[in-house]
């Protein structure tokens, strides 16, 4: 390993996408670095840094900050959040009156938080959860948002967290062997787009509930502060927001009240906060 390479690299990353890579780190960093050489046709490190200090752009930026993502996922990860979905969060958007919500995934890697999501909304009765009018899912990376918008995984992936009620109800057969992919009453209501957590998202408009789960873990401090901030502003005025579990705002923002759930980071916006704040 050339330390300096991995740091050239490293701080591009950091620079463009505020993920950071610690020096202890530098090893699962240089693995998909030498994957990014090969399919950049460099024989070693040192030629795709010779190829990098000539300019990031084009494919060779989109490869590079895809490979810089963690998109590890599952269907139900982390099963808690979706019982206190269930029955902290539908009952909060049924008592405030909100039938139907519009929803963000700010990080939607391939998709499945979002469509395990509309699928405990669809198994829950009517009249005791919101309609799920619109659902939108960014990410970085855009491998993964192809792959979210088609909705096709496989066997491996299938097995993940998933009943085979849940796979029966709302899968079909893919075209290719043990494939199988979302039907179109799930995928019909999620539009994936392209979207950096440290750029502005305002275009996305308002949303009832933001899932931003286990991304503030890889920006440093300063960061997270501004991303919360941010955050807040595009939550409507009973909005919620969930990260990931073992993810806290303290000492980042005072902003939201956090639900009185156990082991799950999930918080209500304070009325009022940005009165407060200004």
């Amino acid at each position: 390993m050339n330390p300096a390479i991995i740091e050239f690299f490293a701080n591009y990353i950091k620079d463009q996408l505020g993920i950071m890579y610690e020096k202890t780190n530098y090893y699962q960093l240089e693995k998909r670095l030498e994957e990014l050489a090969k399919s950049e046709g460099c024989a070693t490190l040192e030629d795709l840094h010779k190829k990098a200090k000539l300019g990031i752009y084009g494919t060779f930026k989109t490869k590079l900050l895809d490979l810089a993502t963690n998109n590890e996922t599952s269907f139900f990860r982390d099963p808690k959040v979706f019982e206190m979905v269930e029955k902290e969060v539908f009952p909060h958007f049924m008592k405030m009156g909100m039938k139907d919500i519009r929803v963000w995934s700010a990080a939607s890697s391939f998709g499945q938080e979002i469509y395990s999501l509309l699928m405990l909304n669809q198994e829950l009765p009517l009249g005791t959860r919101p309609e799920i009018r619109e659902f939108i899912g960014t990410d970085i990376s855009e491998k993964a948002l192809k792959k979210a918008t088609e909705g096709i995984y496989n066997h491996v992936e299938m097995g993940r967290g998933l009943t085979p009620h849940l796979q029966n109800k709302y899968f079909s057969p893919a075209k290719e062997p043990n494939h199988w992919q979302v039907k179109m009453n799930l995928r019909g209501k999620v539009h994936f787009k392209s979207q950096n957590i440290l750029d502005t998202f305002t275009s996305l408009g308002k949303f009832d509930l933001i899932l931003c789960r286990n991304i503030l873990i890889y920006q440093n401090v300063e960061s997270k502060a501004k991303i919360l901030d941010r955050l807040f502003d595009q939550l409507t005025e009973n909005g919620i927001l969930i990260m990931g579990v073992g993810e806290s705002m303290i000492g980042l923002s005072t902003k939201f009240e956090q639900l009185n759930v156990s082991s799950v980071s999930i918080y209500r916006k304070k009325q009022n906060a940005a009165k407060k704040v200004a």
